[in-house]
């Protein structure tokens, strides 16, 4: 009863979720009010990086509110190929012209958005289910509705196995001739590389409050250089005394 009044009651109030998305966040997000504000005052704008834990967590919530009243509402799936076209279209516009290159994470974050929208997508199948059981009351066993309904969870776990199991380790790692070309890419700038970058501080003798400055960290490597000679000299010479007491 609970889910035979309450969804298709809300279903109204995610259509219109949708529809501010389309009319309200994405074009906040395409002129960057706070931007404008900088260049009437007369000021550099900061630059803009993309924040990606939000930005994919907005796209990923339409999808799974999509996927979930699509058969309740049907209205609503007219409503997300328009958020889903503009987006694709206002985040290549910015990614390419006004975002910023800030890290690279190697495409990590797509699992969490992957295996999160498997689940929202799981546990709406199962909600529409429900509305479909309480539909067909008293005899929702034998409805051919709900049995075609509760194969798509199953259908969707075996997706979910087949695709982490084929494909997760395998994007996981870089592909031998990949890394070869990568190795022998001469535009590769490796002025910046810090060797000691991965160097206990204890080891390299450097203050871990302080700034990471690599010359403080290869200063301390030579001093630490000269500390290691000394002491090989000074065993050296005790070495050579005890062999000269012995003749």
């Amino acid at each position: 009863i609970i889910l035979g009044q309450a969804i298709p009651r809300v279903s109204l109030y995610f259509v219109s979720f949708v529809i501010a998305r389309i009319g309200i966040s994405l074009p906040i997000t395409l002129l960057r009010p706070w931007a404008l504000i900088d260049l009437f005052a007369g000021r550099k704008p900061e630059p803009a990086y993309c924040t990606f834990e939000t930005e994919a967590t907005n796209i990923a919530i339409v999808f799974v509110i999509g996927s979930m009243y699509c058969v309740v509402a049907p209205i609503i799936m007219p409503a997300c190929v328009i958020y889903f076209g503009l987006s694709y279209l206002l985040y290549k516009w910015l990614f390419v012209h006004v975002y910023e290159d800030e890290f690279d994470i190697g495409g990590e974050l797509w699992y969490e958005i992957f295996y999160g929208m498997l689940a929202g997508m799981f546990f709406g199948i199962l909600s529409v289910a429900g509305l479909v059981s309480a539909y067909t009351s008293p005899n929702p066993t034998q409805s051919p509705a709900l049995t075609a309904m509760l194969i798509l969870p199953i259908i969707l776990v075996f997706f979910a196995v087949s695709t982490s199991s084929g494909y997760a380790e395998l994007s996981g790692v870089l592909p031998y001739e990949e890394a070869v070309a990568i190795d022998r890419d001469q535009g590769v700038d490796t002025t910046e590389f810090d060797q000691y970058y991965y160097v206990d501080d204890i080891l390299t003798g450097k203050d871990s409050t302080k700034d990471n400055d690599p010359r403080v960290i290869a200063g301390s490597s030579d001093e630490e250089d000269e500390l290691m000679d000394d002491e090989s000299d000074s065993n050296d010479e005790d070495s050579g005394a005890g062999s000269s007491d012995g003749a």
